[in-house]
C-alpha cells in the first residue's frame, strides 16, 4: 500500500496543461503585484515550495483575487488541485522555474496539517562573479529584498 505522499505530485513533475493532479505545498510568500506605471493590479502572486524544495510561482488573476485572498495565508501548507500550468513568459519572476501555476474559478484549496518536510523559504543563490550578468536580465528577480 502506498504512503500518503503518493497522492501528491511533486512540483518538479508538473507539465504544461496538467490539471488532474494534487500538490502539497507551502505558501512561502504572498503579495499583490501592480503595474508601476498605472497602479493596476496584475494579480495576486505567491511562491510555492514542496517537500522536495522545488519552487513555483503562482498567479491569481485580478478577477479571481476576491475568491482566494482570504483562503491563502503565507507560511501555511495546502493541498491544491484543479489549477492550470503554463509556460512562464513573464518578467520579474521570483524563481527560475519555467512554469507558472494559475488559480481560477475551479481551483480547490484545502489547508492541511503543517509539516516540517516543507521548508518555509527558498533561495536561489548565484556566484558573486555572475551577478553583473544579471543587471539587464529581468526574467528572474535579483537583488535586495525589502520588507514593508
Amino acid at each position: 500500500m502506498g504512503s500518503a505522499n503518493d497522492e501528491f505530485t511533486p512540483l518538479s513533475q508538473l507539465t504544461v496543461g496538467m490539471n488532474k493532479c494534487r500538490v502539497r505545498v507551502r505558501i512561502s510568500r504572498l503579495w499583490e503585484s501592480f503595474n508601476p506605471k498605472n497602479d493596476i493590479s496584475f494579480g495576486l502572486d505567491s511562491l510555492l515550495i514542496d517537500d522536495q524544495g522545488e519552487t513555483m510561482q503562482v498567479r491569481v488573476l485580478p478577477d479571481d483575487i476576491d475568491q482566494f485572498e482570504d483562503q491563502l495565508v503565507e507560511g501555511r501548507v495546502y493541498a491544491l488541485s484543479n489549477f492550470t500550468i503554463e509556460d512562464t513568459r513573464e518578467s520579474y519572476m521570483t524563481c527560475s522555474n519555467e512554469l507558472t501555476m494559475y488559480f481560477g474559478g475551479q481551483m480547490v484549496v484545502n489547508e492541511i496539517e503543517d509539516t516540517d518536510l516543507i521548508p518555509l523559504y527558498s533561495f536561489e543563490f548565484i556566484n558573486f562573479k555572475d551577478l553583473r550578468s544579471r543587471c539587464d536580465d529581468v526574467s528572474v528577480l535579483t537583488g535586495r529584498f525589502f520588507w514593508n
